[in-house]
């Protein structure tokens, strides 16, 4: 009979912002202040970015592939400022994963587009306008 092997703790670093995969994506839609108090963490390699509340930012998510893996990067954001409410949850859309999420609680479902860019306070490239619906 084969020996399983015993759980560890998932392997997450965390970074400076600027060290995150997807930070010019955010540098681009993010305002500055929030941007600066954001940090990358590094699941499996790849550091993405998490991105506080404030201002215009009602709330964020960062998507994983397992529940152990979420529940850590949760952990990390306890302690921070900007991550209120942190939690795990599980996301159908826009593919099925766990997600460790942070401020206001999204509604199921989204009217449109620019409602969920808008509570995640995300700027239109360049303009530095807040995606508001009209």
């Amino acid at each position: 009979m084969p020996r399983l092997k015993p759980l560890t703790e998932p392997d997450i670093t965390v970074m400076p912002p600027a060290e995150a995969y997807d930070f010019d994506y955010f540098r681009a839609r993010v305002d500055a202040d929030l941007l600066a108090r954001s940090i990358a963490i590094r699941v499996l390699g790849v550091p993405l970015l998490a991105v506080p509340v404030g201002q215009t930012r009602r709330g964020g998510w960062f998507g994983v592939d397992n529940l152990t893996i979420a529940q850590a990067v949760r952990t990390v954001l306890v302690p921070l400022g900007g991550f209120s409410s942190p939690r795990v949850t599980w996301r159908c859309r826009p593919h099925g994963s766990y997600v460790a999420e942070w401020g206001d609680q999204p509604p199921a479902m989204w009217p449109d587009e620019n409602e969920r860019l808008a509570f995640h306070g995300l700027l239109r490239p360049g303009s530095g306008r807040p995606h508001i619906p009209l």
